[in-house]
């Protein structure tokens, strides 16, 4: 019995050889490794028109040289929040944390703790007669001068990275932009709803991709930073047998559908896209910009691309 038992035993162990070994896990980013090289700061920047965009800052440790700024604006938060909180990582490599920058993290007007009213992809305001008239390109420079002022230890450089919605923040900020904004990369940028981009492909209206999106998209309701501004609620759908039309109707008329699916809506239904969102269209506007800017175009939409 016990001459069986070492054999059962010893054809398990040769058994468990010949299984494949199992992959390995990567390692996750340790927010620690940041905390060691940065420290973070959490401000609230002063806008012309009064608002106050909540901006998060990570400065070097190392004071010994002078940093560059890259700065990202996105309206999917800027988490985590909290003094004590640190990101896993910082930039859009670990190249650019290694060599050293001051890595600046912005919530969009209206989004999340930043204060304001939010418009996706708001339209550019070429002649600007007061403080009330903003649009991303003064948010980005107010930001920008603010940042020169008030961080210490940069060397007077600020370059701006972001991808899809953050893209085109980025892309919007280089028109009439701040003379320190060196270089930009708007990858992967929402530019063109109409043509190849996430609303329009050549033209046709992509349904499902937009009512998933923008139906939960949600504009901030209540104070920043309460509970609201992150609900999220999908409206009503009517019955699937219903026409498009009335479909469209339906979600039109709900109250807690978002601003940005009605006018998504209604282009689609007008049968005037094109027009509807020409005047949101960055290329037309970015000869006014001086920007060094490689651009990424969308992977998911071949040909949306900006070219300066």
């Amino acid at each position: 019995m016990t001459n069986r038992i070492k054999c059962w035993g010893m054809l398990a162990f040769l058994f468990c050889l010949l299984l494949p070994a199992p992959a390995q896990t990567p390692a996750v980013p340790n927010a620690s490794r940041v905390r060691e090289r940065y420290t973070k700061y959490e401000f609230m920047i002063p806008m012309r028109d009064g608002a106050r965009l909540f901006t998060l800052v990570y400065a070097p440790k190392d004071t010994s040289q002078k940093y560059p700024f890259l700065l990202t604006r996105t309206p999917y938060s800027v988490a985590p929040y909290g003094i004590d909180s640190y990101r896993a990582s910082l930039g859009p490599s670990e190249h650019f944390e290694k060599e050293g920058f001051i890595f600046v993290y912005q919530d969009a007007r209206g989004r999340y703790l930043s204060e304001g009213e939010f418009q996706q992809v708001r339209p550019h305001v070429p002649n600007k007669r007061s403080p009330k008239d903003i649009d991303e390109s003064s948010d980005a420079y107010d930001t920008i001068e603010w940042l020169l002022k008030n961080v210490p230890n940069n060397n007077g450089r600020v370059g701006m990275v972001g991808i899809s919605q953050p893209g085109f923040h980025v892309a919007a900020s280089m028109i009439d932009s701040h003379p320190a904004l060196k270089a930009a990369s708007p990858q992967a940028p929402t530019a063109d709803y109409y043509i190849n981009d996430d609303v329009y492909h050549n033209g046709a209206f992509m349904l499902a991709a937009n009512f998933g999106f923008y139906s939960s998209f949600r504009p901030r309701k209540g104070a920043p930073g309460t509970a609201a501004n992150t609900a999220t609620r999908k409206p009503a759908i009517p019955p699937t047998h219903s026409p498009l039309t009335t479909l469209f109707l339906s979600v039109l008329a709900a109250r807690q559908s978002p601003k940005t699916w009605r006018s998504v809506v209604t282009a689609a239904i007008n049968a005037k896209p094109r027009a509807s969102w020409r005047s949101i269209r960055c290329q037309e506007k970015l000869p006014r910009c001086s920007t060094h800017a490689p651009n990424v175009g969308k992977n998911i939409s071949p040909g949306t691309t900006i070219s300066v």
